[in-house]
Formats: structure tokens, C-alpha cells, sequence
């Protein structure tokens, strides 16, 4: 019966100990346009990672869409942010953004206009939305999962 209780207590720390340490605290989407013609338009994409206060990462690219089709981004800018974050955390900021036509393209770096078929592997949890892929420091490769977008005011440029 003792060996039981060492079986159960090693399923439970071996469980426990393998949640993920990154947590997605905050996803916006903001529609924007220029107002003089031709000058087009886009959708800013912004998401906030909680992480732990020493990881080093690097943001790679996004994916925005169903498990069959979307769109590839660069990531813009991806930064750790000093406030808001609790002991031995840090929230670490990512944009990137996709152009809608009326401005020309340069593919995937301002995101491509036709949609491609969704990555191989999308992880089980994944129904829609954005998948961040990163790197640590040591060239691990990673993925955060975004199912929802928050909806911002669009902003109109004049």
C-alpha cells in the first residue's frame, strides 16, 4: 500500500511540475486607416506575456486564423515592460501587424494579403486566434496561444 502512495505523490508532482511558466495576460486588436487615398490601412495586433523576471526571449512570428487557414506576421516589436508585473515576473510585449490593401506589400514583413495554409502541429488548445512563436536563450523554440483578440476603437489617421 506504501508503494502506492510514493506512485501517487510521483504522478502528482511529475503533473504539477510540468504547467507551462508563460502565461498570455492580455490580447488587443486595433483596426487603423490612413485618411488620404491609397495610404490604406491595417490591424495592429498587441499581446502581453507573463513570464518569469529572467527569461530571455526573442518573438519570431505570429499566426493569425482558423486550424485551416490565416496569416503569417513578423513580430514588430516584442519587449520586456517594467510596470505591472508581480516578484520575479516580467510582462514581456509583443506587436505585430497585418496591412489591408491600399499600401504595397513587402510580404510577410507588413503580412502577406493572401492567407496560407494553418502550421503543421497547431497544439490541441489552439480554435482560433494567434499563435506567438519564440525562442529562449538557448534556442528553444516555443508557442503562445491566443483565442481571443480584445476589439479596440479603430483609429482613423488624417
Amino acid at each position: 500500500m506504501r508503494g502506492f502512495y510514493v506512485f501517487l505523490v510521483g504522478v502528482l508532482v511529475l503533473f504539477t511540475g510540468c504547467k507551462s511558466t508563460h502565461s498570455v495576460v492580455e490580447a488587443t486588436r486595433q483596426e487603423w486607416f490612413g485618411g488620404a487615398p491609397g495610404s490604406g490601412g491595417g490591424i495592429k495586433y498587441t499581446v502581453t506575456v507573463d513570464v518569469p523576471a529572467k527569461a530571455q526571449l526573442e518573438a519570431e512570428k505570429a499566426y493569425v486564423g482558423s486550424r485551416e487557414t490565416g496569416f503569417y506576421m513578423r513580430c514588430k516589436k516584442a519587449s520586456p515592460q517594467p510596470d505591472g508585473a508581480k516578484e520575479g515576473r516580467q510582462l514581456f510585449k509583443i506587436e505585430f501587424e497585418r496591412r489591408l490593401p491600399g499600401e504595397v506589400s513587402d510580404g510577410m514583413a507588413n503580412g502577406s494579403m493572401q492567407p496560407h495554409a494553418a502550421p503543421e502541429g497547431l497544439p490541441p488548445e489552439f480554435e482560433g486566434g494567434a499563435l506567438i512563436f519564440y525562442r529562449d536563450k538557448n534556442g528553444k523554440a516555443g508557442q503562445w496561444v491566443v483565442q481571443d483578440f480584445k476589439r479596440l476603437n479603430p483609429l482613423a489617421y488624417p
